[in-house]
């Protein structure tokens, strides 16, 4: 009877026991659940402004980068600007519409990479006017000029100029003897000088050889492009960088100074400023009857 009173106490001191460490264990773990609901928050806030920093660093470095390659952009142009002194703008397409002798001119037969609306478009070309050619005979079709520094590769584009203005013109170079050329060339169209009612360089009196032409826009993927052109005829379309701006292009105009105002903006980034550049070359515009009669 003892022996059953004394295990019947040994039992409930086990079951209590046996309570009392589930009960602290239970307590163990709540506190062990919230310590790691508490890490796991901590670790969650650190990654997330690790992300925020990481998005933020990568965006401003986007827009440093594109606004530094718009600036060149613009500094290259500027640079063409000053390859010749003569009164040739650079031709600004507003609206995404790119046209050549009023009419539109295709850069692309793929949608995505037609002119964006949203963005303006620029044309220009570099000459080699340091090297330029008095005609000393014109026959309609056929001109003849010399000048002892003409480079071969650089003859067969120019800008033919007269008292009447600046032309372009495409052809063929025949040599005569050894600084002297017969040039066999007419009228073509370019996107940044209108073509002549005439058909030929009639009054023509100096050539000057083209280095490059060239046409720069935004796509509708939001690519920056840039078309390398001789006349009409479109030789690369090339992208420069992606995620471009929307690109706002004026020439500004102070007697014979030009300077080339370039403004964007990244709406898609949520950032409010107006980036700017004005590129300034420095030789002046003079008048083509200067070279004409003074070629």
């Amino acid at each position: 009877m003892k022996n059953l009173i004394f295990q019947n106490l040994l039992n409930i001191f086990s079951f209590k026991l046996i309570k009392r460490e589930n009960a602290s264990s239970l307590i163990e773990t709540l506190i062990a659940i919230s310590l790691s609901l508490i890490i796991a928050l901590i670790a969650y806030q650190i990654l997330r402004t690790s992300i925020l920093t990481k998005k933020i660093i990568t965006n401003d470095y986007n827009v440093s980068f594109q606004s530094l390659r718009i600036k060149s952009l613009a500094d290259d142009i500027a640079q063409d600007l000053n390859s010749h002194p003569l009164p040739i703008e650079p031709r600004i397409f507003k609206d995404g519409l790119i046209t050549i002798n009023n009419q539109h001119f295709e850069v692309s037969q793929d949608p995505l990479k037609q002119p964006s609306s949203l963005s303006d478009s620029i044309s220009f070309m570099e000459l080699d006017f340091a090297n330029k050619i008095s005609v000393s005979l014109n026959e309609e079709l056929i001109l003849e000029g010399c000048n002892e520094n003409i480079k071969r590769n650089l003859l067969q584009r120019f800008i033919g100029l007269d008292l009447r203005g600046a032309s372009y013109l495409q052809g063929e170079a025949i040599p005569v003897s050894k600084d002297c050329y017969k040039f066999f060339i007419s009228q073509k169209p370019n996107l940044i000088i209108a073509k002549k009612s005439t058909e030929y360089p009639l009054f023509t009196k100096v050539l000057i050889p083209v280095v490059s032409e060239y046409l720069i826009y935004k796509d509708y993927s939001n690519r920056l492009r840039y078309v390398t052109l001789e006349g009409d005829l479109i030789k690369e379309n090339q992208p420069i960088f992606d995620n471009a701006p929307n690109i706002k292009i004026d020439l500004l105009k102070y007697e014979q100074i030009w300077q080339l105002d370039f403004q964007w903006n990244f709406p898609e980034q949520r950032i409010d400023k107006v980036f700017q550049v004005i590129s300034t070359p420095q030789i002046a515009r003079q008048a083509f009857q200067n070279f004409v009669i003074n070629p």
